[in-house]
């Protein structure tokens, strides 16, 4: 088992939240950049999820496909920066879709973007574990 992946069905375990909402969000800005396509990165997602179902299920996936230096597929560049994080716009979007409230959410990351959008989106710094 990876090490990262150990270190969060610890802290899984230890919070008590094995059967919550499991979500990734995830900057994918080779989308915009044409590096890889939507489908690409879709059939990546997959794989990952795939790869940890014998640890827990996940249930959605959300990716900002936006760099400011690419293709936009969105109306403005701030609707989609929005959702790029640093900023909450995914967190938000995955908060009010499954209607769960942020002070019980957990975010995992690997990057201090990760941090910044979950406090940009209200989460407490203690629950945000970059691993």
């Amino acid at each position: 088992m990876h090490n990262n992946l150990e270190k969060i069905l610890d802290i899984i375990e230890e919070k008590g939240i094995e059967d919550s909402i499991k979500v990734i969000v995830s900057n994918q800005s080779g989308i915009a950049r044409e590096y890889f396509t939507i489908d690409v990165a879709d059939k990546i997602m997959k794989k990952v999820i795939l790869d940890i179902k014998g640890y827990f299920d996940i249930d959605a996936y959300l990716f900002a496909p936006y760099h400011i230096s690419g293709r936009h597929l969105f109306e403005s560049p701030d609707d989609a920066n929005y959702f790029r994080k640093p900023n909450p716009g995914m967190i938000n979007f995955i908060l009010s879709k499954y209607g769960v409230d942020k002070n019980n959410s957990i975010l995992f990351g690997d990057r201090e973007t990760d941090k910044l959008a979950a406090l940009n989106a209200g989460l407490s710094n203690d629950n945000i574990f970059i691993i």
